[in-house]
C-alpha cells in the first residue's frame, strides 16, 4: 500500500513546490513604476528635468512665479535661505473666470523658539492643467507680501549672481563683441544697478547704472557699446554692484570675466 502511494506523494510535492516559486515570483513589490518588474525608477522626461533645474534655480529667491510647460501649469513659491522652523504651503488653488488664485501660507517659529541651527530652501510646488490664465499669488501667515517677476513669466537659468542681482547673460569666459547686452533681475535698494566694463588695467570702458526694482524681482537690460576708437581686445571684465544705503559701501557685488572678440 505505500509503495503505490509514494508516486502520488512525489507528485503532490513537486507540484506544492513549483506553485511555491510561483509565488515567490508574484510577491514583488507592486510600485507602479514601468519597466522590467525592478524597482528602479523611470527615467527623467524632458519637461521633469526641465522643472527640477527652474525649482532649484529658484529656491534661493523669495519669490512666486507660475508657469506652464506641455500641457501642465506649475505654480512655484521659494522662501529663499531661512533657519529651521520656516515653512511654506500652498493651501488653496481656485481657478476663476479670469485668474488663478493661488493661497500660500508661511510659517515661522514661535517667538523663542529655537531650532537646531540648520538652514534650509523651503518651497512649495503645485500642478494644475493649463489655465492661460494670468496667476495672483495671496501670501497668509508670517509673511504679507509675495514678490513677483517682472518683465518675464519665469526665472529662465542664471549665469551669475550675487544677492539681489541675478544675471542670464553674458555667462562668464563668454566670447563678446563690442556691442553687447546684458540681460538679469534686480531686488536691491532703490532698484538702482550700477555697472563697469573694464580693460585689464581697470580702464574703464563703459559705465552707468540700470533700474531694476525694490520689493520684486524686475527684468533689467543693458546695452553696453565699447567705442571703435578705443584700443583694446582680448580679456575684459564686467562689475555690476549696488551701494549701501548705510554707509556707501559696494554691495550685491558680481564680477564677470569675458574676453572681447578681435576684428578680423
Amino acid at each position: 500500500m505505500l509503495k503505490k502511494a509514494f508516486p502520488l506523494l512525489l507528485l503532490v510535492f513537486l507540484l506544492t513546490a513549483l506553485a511555491g516559486c510561483g509565488s515567490r515570483q508574484d510577491s514583488i513589490p507592486d510600485t507602479g513604476l514601468p519597466g522590467d518588474g525592478t524597482n528602479n525608477p523611470p527615467a527623467q522626461t524632458e519637461e521633469t528635468a526641465e522643472i527640477n533645474a527652474w525649482v532649484e534655480r529658484s529656491k534661493p529667491l523669495f519669490l512666486a512665479q507660475s508657469r506652464e510647460l506641455a500641457g501642465t501649469q506649475y505654480l512655484l513659491v521659494t522662501y529663499g535661505l531661512q533657519n529651521d522652523g520656516y515653512a511654506v504651503e500652498i493651501t488653496a488653488v481656485d481657478v476663476e473666470a479670469d485668474r488663478v488664485k493661488v493661497t500660500v501660507q508661511f510659517t515661522a517659529p514661535a517667538q523663542g523658539q529655537q531650532g537646531d541651527g540648520t538652514v534650509e530652501y523651503p518651497y512649495a510646488l503645485r500642478e494644475i492643467p493649463a489655465t492661460g490664465l494670468p496667476v495672483v499669488f495671496v501670501a497668509q501667515g508670517a509673511e504679507e507680501y509675495l514678490p513677483r517677476l517682472q518683465g518675464l513669466d519665469y526665472l529662465p537659468p542664471i549665469a551669475a549672481q550675487s544677492s539681489g542681482i541675478k544675471i542670464f547673460s553674458p555667462a562668464p569666459a563668454e566670447v563678446v563683441e563690442r556691442n553687447m547686452t546684458v540681460r538679469g533681475v534686480g531686488n536691491v535698494f532703490e532698484g538702482n544697478i550700477q555697472y563697469k566694463l573694464l580693460a585689464e588695467n581697470e580702464t574703464v570702458l563703459v559705465s552707468g547704472f540700470a533700474t531694476a526694482a525694490m520689493g520684486d524681482w524686475q527684468l533689467f537690460s543693458i546695452d553696453l557699446v565699447i567705442d571703435e576708437a578705443v584700443a583694446v581686445a582680448g580679456p575684459i571684465l564686467l562689475r555690476l554692484y549696488t551701494y549701501s544705503a548705510k554707509d556707501g559701501s559696494v554691495q550685491d557685488l558680481i564680477e564677470i570675466p569675458l574676453t572681447l572678440m578681435l576684428k578680423a
